[in-house]
């Protein structure tokens, strides 16, 4: 849906002012094509009454008023309603100081238009009036008015296309908005199930997306991601695997703790120098580090990267305390995680360093060079 909103949104914003431009433009142009017409019929009635002999004007003249649509007027240069197609001229005031009349007496030979209402009629009116000859002494003047109803009524039809064509145009962006949500939407939602299943530790869940678009291109780098992670996962395990076999076959006891001194690993020297069993080895681990002697100790180590000595005494364990250091191994975040060495009687020199030197801790991290070790 949200897509579908996104497309109907674009669509609006470019339809609305294309709407507006279109209906104001149809507006002014039919007006412009009523109003040049107007003054074309004018102009061609002017140059007949100005060719018209005299004694066949009063013929000529009621020979145009019944052949014209348009309200026909013909008034004398003083301004005295001679004859007019819809009203009695006897009737009618002088005309002079129309504007149409007025501006057709002040420029001989053109065509003046005005859009008023009628003092006569009370209907507004477009006019366009001229004067007669078009050349020499003006005998008078031809004026033609069209009723703005009528042109507001075709203006009406005129926008009333617009909206239907609107509408029809509106209903078929929604249908292919909602068409192209489906079409988009489709993949994207198989896009984020596989990245949700990839979250999950199922790298193997199959993202069938093989179109030549962003959408296909997002399916293959995701797949290619999770190809990835698979093979580091794998890597990962196998060092993991790798690692607890060197501690097994260490001769010293070495107790492995998380950047939160949570033990994660410890090797089978460790579990019979500090009497660990399975059901306890990890709670015992923890119980370690704890000791208020050893934590004082592992924080100066952590805080300091380097590696200390210290007589470990075990509340469960009876005797002499069991010779021990502590040092900080490294992460590959940078984190410091402290582990323990029992060393078993006098410290034995088998090269700590380069064991821990390049064994990973559980979150995969290296251990650098612990200070003091030999």
């Amino acid at each position: 849906m949200k897509l579908m909103a996104s497309y109907l949104l674009v669509v609006a914003l470019v339809a609305l002012p294309t709407f507006l431009y279109i209906r104001t433009g149809q507006q002014r142009d039919l007006r412009a094509n009523v109003q040049g017409e107007l003054e074309i019929e004018v102009q061609r009635l002017a140059e007949q009454l100005g060719s018209t002999p005299t004694d066949r004007f009063a013929e000529v003249m009621q020979t145009v008023l019944g052949l014209y649509a348009e309200r026909v007027t013909l008034i004398d240069p003083e301004g005295h309603v001679l004859r007019d197609s819809r009203a009695a001229a006897a009737s009618m005031e002088n005309h002079r100081d129309r504007p149409e009349v007025r501006g057709a007496l002040d420029r001989p030979g053109a065509v003046v238009s005005a859009s008023r209402r009628s003092a006569t009629t009370g209907e507004t009116f477009l006019y366009s009036a001229m004067a007669f000859p078009t050349v020499g002494a003006s005998r008078g003047i031809v004026r033609l008015a069209l009723p703005m109803a009528a042109l507001d009524a075709t203006e009406q039809r005129g926008t009333l296309f617009i909206y239907r064509a609107a509408a029809l145009a509106l209903s078929a962006a929604v249908l292919l908005s909602l068409v192209a949500a489906i079409v988009v939407s489709r993949p994207l939602r198989r896009i984020a199930e596989g990245a949700r299943a990839f979250a999950d530790g199922d790298f193997g869940y199959p993202i069938q997306i093989h179109s030549n678009d962003e959408l296909g291109d997002a399916a293959g780098a995701l797949r290619d991601l999770a190809a990835q992670l698979r093979d580091r996962l794998v890597s990962a395990g196998a060092d993991r695997a790798t690692l607890h076999v060197l501690l097994d076959h260490l001769p010293i006891g070495v107790v492995l703790y998380s950047a939160a001194r949570v033990p994660v690993a410890l090797n089978g020297r460790a579990r019979e120098l500090c009497d660990l069993h399975p059901s306890n080895e990890l709670a015992r681990a923890a119980e370690i580090i704890a000791l208020p002697a050893q934590a004082l100790v592992v924080g100066h180590v952590l805080s300091e990267g380097l590696a200390a000595e210290v007589a470990l005494r075990l509340p469960w364990i009876e005797g002499a305390p069991l010779p021990a250091r502590w040092i900080a191994l490294y992460s590959s975040a940078g984190e410091r995680h402290p582990a323990l060495l029992l060393l078993d009687g006098a410290p034995p020199r088998i090269g700590c360093d380069a064991v821990f030197q390049r064994s990973e801790d559980t979150s995969g991290g290296v251990a650098p060079p612990a200070a003091g070790l030999k």
